[in-house]
């Protein structure tokens, strides 16, 4: 299908699957994968949805997928690229949903809260978005060290395991973290505990680690998909992001 072009500036921190490589699209869509075991046969909010790949996934094996974004024009891609008919697309903001049809069984949120400048706001409507015990599903970047100085500019904070969890629980009941990590060979992971002034970096030598990587036994980044990565409970010493699954609390009457 022919999609139209997309403002660079609205989309240089989104992921637009046409034109992006395949080893950085598994990075995303495993942890729509990680979230099937919820979200099959239910009723499924996307939230910061973008141009709606992470929702056509999950729309083959849940009931029903709403994807929401803040662009209008993330989800006029959506729309064209990604409808069936199981999916909605709508343009909203994270921290204003007035969405019909809810309450939703599981709400999927994946690197969307560290952008935000209050997270407040936003968990409080992915709440109430959420049916009685209803699933949040949540992912963002791993730090050691809680920051409101990341280094990625498109992000205002970061949080280690521990205030991630702190966080969560002033709104839901039951938390689990993960952390996703890239599945590598033992003698991958001393190859890169050896190099400990980062040289690969600072001489460039990315361009010739793939057959390298290859022969060591990992999966090449450019080739990796969704079977390339591992999520451990409570197990961050090689993780890149945190996911959280967040249950919310059944009303006492």
């Amino acid at each position: 299908m022919q999609i139209s072009s997309v403002n660079k500036a609205d989309f240089d921190e989104r992921i637009i699957p046409d034109k992006t490589p395949k080893g950085i699209i598994s990075i995303h869509l495993a942890r729509y994968e990680f979230a099937r075991n919820h979200c099959e046969g239910k009723r499924v909010l996307d939230v910061a949805c973008g141009v709606g790949y992470g929702s056509e996934y999950l729309s083959q094996f849940s009931e029903q997928v709403v994807g929401v974004d803040l662009s209008e024009e993330a989800v006029q891609y959506a729309q064209k690229r990604y409808q069936r008919d199981n999916i909605q697309f709508f343009a909203q903001d994270a921290c204003k949903l007035q969405i019909e049809g809810g309450p939703f069984d599981v709400a999927c949120s994946f690197e969307t809260i560290e952008h935000l400048p209050s997270v407040e706001p936003y968990l409080k409507n992915i709440v109430n978005v959420l049916k009685d015990e209803g699933v949040y599903i949540v992912s963002s970047p791993y730090v050691s060290k809680t920051t409101l100085s990341p280094e990625n500019p498109y992000h205002i904070q970061e949080w280690s395991p521990k205030d991630f969890e702190l966080l969560l629980q002033n709104y839901f009941s039951e938390i689990s973290l993960f952390g996703q990590q890239r599945k590598q060979s033992r003698f991958h992971q001393i190859l890169q505990k050896l190099d400990f002034f980062k040289l690969r970096h600072k001489f460039n030598l990315l361009k010739w680690t793939n057959p390298v990587v290859k022969a060591v036994g990992t999966t090449p980044f450019s080739d990796m998909d969704i079977s390339d990565f591992s999520f451990l409970e409570n197990d961050f010493k090689r993780a890149d992001y945190i996911i959280g699954i967040c249950k919310k609390p059944k009303k006492v009457n």
